[in-house]
């Protein structure tokens, strides 16, 4: 995958001034093609006598992406530059079968946990010892300077007295963590699938191993270093893989156990828990509303100055709206978030169907390109129904109420390295 000339610029400490970008291969290119235009015989000298010699006292872009050896500058003569690169990002099946992880085997659709929520199925039967999937993980040496959100407690307007800061919960990151009760550290994975992975101890048919030393960025050095140790290092350092240990066959769920600790809190909380919804009792979550009102005309911005929506919905654009052609809306795939907009008009088509006209704000933003850095605000119309609809304003679904359920997955104890115990036993998760 080619991340754009942008992101190797953005990283000169990595990969320095002089890094080959896509022009240097095409300017590359011509200065080859010249070369062999006088023939090869004469392109051979050219090469030994003046390019090779240059590459040995000059660095830039260009002369980094010339063919280093006579055979590799006729492979880009008689194919192209890109040719003489692709063995560095070719791999065999074997090595594939042996280094790489198939990011596939997972799809995700309606857990059979009531009340879970989406879940992870397996796309296909996976034989016991299969790796699932894997995932790089971020790591938060110390979780208590990261995880906790803070209110603001403002005294009396008359007091000289600071407004002060408390925790008011922990970040629902926190919740597909992995960490342990005697240790600061997070381990925080992303990869293809796993956040849909729940927990069932009596079902677990999943388990979390480290991988081999070197694979997907795993350094086997970091199961000794302390968390302390860890604070000033950025990047990938640790992965976990996650393996069947059992035969799963095709379209059954996958699960972790998340440990006995998790366990145990989740059935305390379950047991107490009470609701402490901040929003009135018209409160509805924006899948029940969009079931509810698919087939109502929407109201319009002037209609929802008197008569207003639940404070907790907002209302969003199907992103490809600005697109030149669009498809159907009816499905909305489960990445696709829309972009905000406000209802201006709602009419008839020829058919008799509502048809809107919105004020549509892109929020496309591309560091790299600067053509997006400001959010585009369009006037677009004969918008179908099908393309708008309501989503959970940040902060108020149930994922978020003050109180809701905050733990993170239990490092094994069979893989916890005693390196990274840095708290006493009795200290909670978090």
């Amino acid at each position: 995958k080619h991340y754009g000339d942008e992101w190797f610029k953005g990283r000169p400490d990595l990969f320095g001034e002089s890094f080959p970008l896509t022009e240097d291969f095409a300017s590359a290119q011509e200065i080859i093609d010249d070369a062999f235009s006088f023939g090869e015989e004469a392109a051979r000298s050219i090469l030994k006598e003046i390019i090779f010699p240059m590459q040995r006292i000059w660095d830039s872009g260009v002369i980094n992406a010339l063919p280093k050896t006579l055979d590799e500058a006729t492979v880009a003569f008689r194919e192209e530059i890109e040719m003489v690169y692709q063995p560095n990002a070719t791999r065999s099946i074997r090595w594939l079968q042996e280094n790489g992880r198939c990011v596939d085997h997972i799809i995700p659709k309606q857990s059979t946990i009531e009340g879970a929520g989406r879940g992870a199925f397996a796309k296909r039967d996976l034989p016991k010892g299969t790796i699932i999937t894997g995932s790089p993980l971020h790591h938060i040496p110390m979780k208590d300077n990261f995880m906790p959100m803070f209110r603001t407690v403002h005294t009396d307007a008359n007091s000289d007295e600071v407004p002060r800061r408390e925790v008011a919960g922990q970040q629902l990151l926190l919740n597909y963590c992995f960490g342990h009760s005697e240790s600061t550290l997070l381990l925080c994975p992303y990869g293809a699938g796993i956040g849909y992975i729940n927990h069932n101890q009596t079902q677990a048919n999943v388990k979390v191993v480290w991988p081999k030393d070197g694979q997907m960025s795993h350094d086997e050095t970091w199961l000794k270093k302390q968390p302390d140790e860890m604070i000033e290092i950025n990047g990938a350092h640790l992965a976990l893989d996650y393996v069947a240990t059992r035969d799963i066959a095709a379209g059954e769920e996958l699960f972790l156990d998340y440990g006995d600790g998790w366990e145990e809190a989740w059935d305390e909380y379950a047991a107490n828990w009470k609701s402490e919804r901040i929003w009135s009792s018209s409160y509805v979550s924006a899948k029940r509303w969009n079931e509810k009102t698919a087939g109502i005309p929407l109201r319009t911005a002037v209609e929802t100055s008197t008569d207003p929506y639940p404070a907790n919905l907002h209302v969003r654009c199907h992103s490809e709206l600005d697109e030149d052609e669009w498809g159907s809306f009816e499905e909305w795939p489960a990445s696709e978030y829309g972009y905000p907009c406000e209802i201006k008009e709602r009419k008839k088509d020829a058919q008799g169907q509502d048809i809107y006209s919105v004020r549509f704000t892109t929020e496309k933003y591309d560091r790299w390109d600067t053509e997006f850095e400001s959010p585009q605000v369009l006037d677009i119309h004969g918008v179908p129904r099908s393309a708008i609809r309501f989503f959970d304003a940040p902060y108020t679904s149930d994922l978020h109420l003050r109180g809701a359920f905050r733990r993170p997955i239990a490092i094994p104890e069979a893989i916890m390295p005693t390196e990274w115990k840095n708290t006493p036993s009795d200290c909670p998760d978090v």
